[in-house]
């Protein structure tokens, strides 16, 4: 993946003042919510990432903290995303009795639980025992 550059969405010459940088910060915004919309996380946090530094170039610095947000809830919401998937994708293997595949799936959920928790969501703590004690039953299975 490749970020987006700002010069192929506007042109170098667009961006005079800070009052035309808000101007196509939001218009960024806009557009990562369209790709969210569509469920292209990582192209919306690319968007979201090239509009902060664009923030940041233009010291505008409640629009910069606002886009950390976006990217961190974001990178959230993909995260638990994969998650779900993963996990379905663990139960439907051990209702088949394919318990290495449930195990190898419950692992990638755990991994991105993790993750997760990392990036400051604390009741995550509760998913990644509960993997961990699963994990461990069906390793006896």
């Amino acid at each position: 993946m490749t970020m987006v550059d700002l010069n192929d969405l506007f042109g170098a010459k667009t961006i005079i003042n800070a009052k035309s940088a808000k101007y196509k910060i939001d218009f960024l915004k806009k557009k990562a919510k369209l790709l969210i919309k569509n469920e292209e996380i990582q192209e919306a946090i690319e968007i979201y990432k090239n509009a902060l530094e664009l923030g940041k170039e233009w010291d505008l610095t409640e629009e910069a903290k606002q886009l950390e947000d976006l990217i961190i809830i974001t990178e959230i919401e993909g995260l638990k995303e994969l998650a779900d998937i993963f996990e379905n994708q663990a139960k439907s293997s051990e209702g088949k009795y394919d318990y290495a595949t449930a195990i190898e799936n419950y692992n990638k959920t755990l991994k991105v639980a993790t993750a997760i928790f990392k990036l400051g969501v604390t009741e995550m703590d509760k998913k990644i025992k509960k993997l961990n004690k699963k994990i461990k039953e069906l390793e006896k299975s």
